[in-house]
């Protein structure tokens, strides 16, 4: 269901105009939904199968992607600025703050390069706002 669900999207027209766009997204996703190791508390294949996919494994960042193409309220147009802003070094340094720098150089980074827990910290932060 999943392929069929990737073929019938990859001929849709997305609304990320650029490969690092698609990449900010499908970090947003992999954030809310991410994979998960459940392989030492069970032992059902199919289980651990479906805690260790991720959004992106499930063609969700596309999906979300032709669905905001679609749509063009003011409200989509603004998450779409916010896609374009997290897919930027200064961009994701703006809507994220501190959180987002990095120890080494290059000291701002694109939101796809943030850590795992310090983009959760991140969107925990923006729940509180």
């Amino acid at each position: 269901m999943i392929r069929r669900m990737q073929e019938e999207q990859g001929h849709e027209k997305s609304a990320c105009s650029s490969s690092s766009q698609m990449e900010a997204l499908t970090a947003l996703c992999d954030t809310l939904l991410p994979s998960l190791d459940v392989s030492s508390v069970d032992d059902d294949d199919s289980l651990i199968q479906f805690y260790q996919t991720s959004a992106s494994m499930a063609a969700t960042p596309h999906a979300l992607s032709v669905f905001g193409e679609r749509n063009t309220t003011p409200e989509d147009l603004l998450e779409r600025r916010a896609v374009w802003l997290l897919s930027t070094r200064i961009g994701t340094f703006l809507l994220c703050g501190r959180k987002s720098l990095s120890g080494n150089f290059p000291y701002f980074q694109r939101f796809s390069r943030v850590s795992q827990e310090e983009r959760e910290k991140i969107l925990l932060s923006w729940s509180d706002s």
